[in-house]
């Protein structure tokens, strides 16, 4: 009898990243952003923890699995574009009580940010449109742009969290 380690099959991680962090991040991102007290460093580590899911999940897909593995990469940038969109919100909102170096910063890092994710939007696109031959490669340009992502959402958090903390 052949035993079956789930775990290393990439569809059971993506079924069970799927299952635990979409509702988190979905009930939690707009729980913590709309209310008064809550800033966006209160949602980093469910982020994070997504776009890691994001990244680590690519290297167990082969070219056979690209439907799959554009599907998984399709579902985490919706539900990252859904914390994206809340962190816009909550950073026009707190607009006004913002020194004009505050700003700025502010501006350069969300920007940086939304050129991470357009980035990794791109290397889907090429994901989908992979043959058999250039999939690894394109797997390794897709984990690399989301590296970045996540280092630009760091990045973010941080800016925003230090001027929180100055205002």
């Amino acid at each position: 009898m052949k035993t079956i380690n789930l775990y290393l099959n990439p569809s059971f991680r993506s079924a069970v990243a799927t299952l635990l962090l979409v509702p988190a991040l979905t009930i939690g991102g707009i729980g913590l952003l709309q209310a008064d007290e809550g800033t966006p460093a209160d949602n980093r580590d469910a982020v994070m923890e997504q776009l890691n899911t994001m990244g680590e999940a690519m290297s167990g897909y082969n070219a056979d699995q690209k439907d799959e593995a554009v599907a998984n990469a399709d579902e985490s940038l919706s539900s990252f574009d859904r914390e994206f969109s809340d962190l816009q919100v909550w950073t026009e909102k707190n607009w006004e009580n913002l020194k004009d170096s505050s700003k700025e910063s502010q501006q350069a890092a969300m920007e940086n940010l939304r050129k991470a994710r357009t980035k990794v939007g791109e290397w889907t696109e090429s994901l989908r449109n992979s043959s058999t031959e250039t999939w690894e490669d394109v797997k390794v340009g897709f984990t690399k742009a989301s590296d970045e992502l996540k280092e630009a959402y760091n990045k973010t958090i941080d800016v925003i969290d230090d001027e929180d903390h100055d205002s």
